[in-house]
């Protein structure tokens, strides 16, 4: 009687002490949780500083880039007109549409409609001037572009690696605030079942009391 109660009692009292430890547990992992929660936020909205920041010389890098394919497209283009005997239709309405977009003179728009279609033979003086100029005018675009590219290699690699980094940054806190979730639900299941084996124990405590209680009672009667 006494002896099972007193040893129940010490149970009882190494599993409310385990349920507060848990408790514990629980309390630090939520906090690790919500500190990795706002540490997310933080990381990005600085992932998105970073966009922000950066877009201005990488969009105009992708311009250059789209402007660079299209020169390449034009000089060879412009070597089809100035060696080909018959470079055909379509090389010529794509250096006259590059005049028209750069403004170039009206003459030299009109003529260059007329000159550049003209088989290598066939030209006249006037001709192979209006396709000489044109082709001028291609070739300077193209090293204009060429060179602009060379000057924002450097800033736009700087920006691309400041993206991949803040956005590195940001997938990491992600990873972190993931795992710290995971602790906390672990830690908040531990909790439950600790919580239900001291109720289970204080009832079983209170059975053993009443059923001790009673032993005593009848033992009293019967004296």
């Amino acid at each position: 009687g006494w002896e099972a109660l007193v040893a129940a009692e010490a149970e009882q009292e190494r599993i409310a002490r385990a349920a507060e430890a848990a408790q514990k547990v629980l309390d630090d992992a939520e906090a690790e949780k919500d500190g990795r929660t706002a540490a997310v936020a933080d990381e990005e909205a600085a992932h998105v500083r970073a966009v922000a920041g950066t877009a201005g010389v990488l969009n105009a890098k992708a311009r250059l880039d789209a402007d660079s394919l299209r020169l390449q497209a034009l000089t060879e283009a412009m070597r089809r007109i100035e060696a080909e005997p018959q470079p055909g239709s379509e090389p010529c309405a794509a250096v006259v549409g590059f005049l028209r977009d750069q403004r170039a003179e009206p003459p030299l728009v009109a003529a260059a409609a007329h000159a550049l279609v003209v088989p290598v033979g066939a030209r006249s003086e006037f001709d192979a001037m209006v396709v000489d100029a044109a082709g001028r005018l291609v070739r300077s675009c193209e090293q204009t572009v060429r060179a602009r590219l060379a000057a924002c290699a450097a800033p736009a690699a700087h920006a691309e690696a400041e993206r991949l980094g803040a956005w590195a940054v940001a997938d990491c806190a992600w990873d972190e605030a993931r795992e710290a979730e995971r602790k906390w639900a672990a830690a908040r299941e531990a909790l439950e079942d600790a919580v239900k084996r001291r109720h289970a124990m204080e009832a079983a405590l209170a059975q053993r009391r009443d059923a001790l209680t009673t032993a005593i009672v009848d033992e009293a009667r019967e004296a």
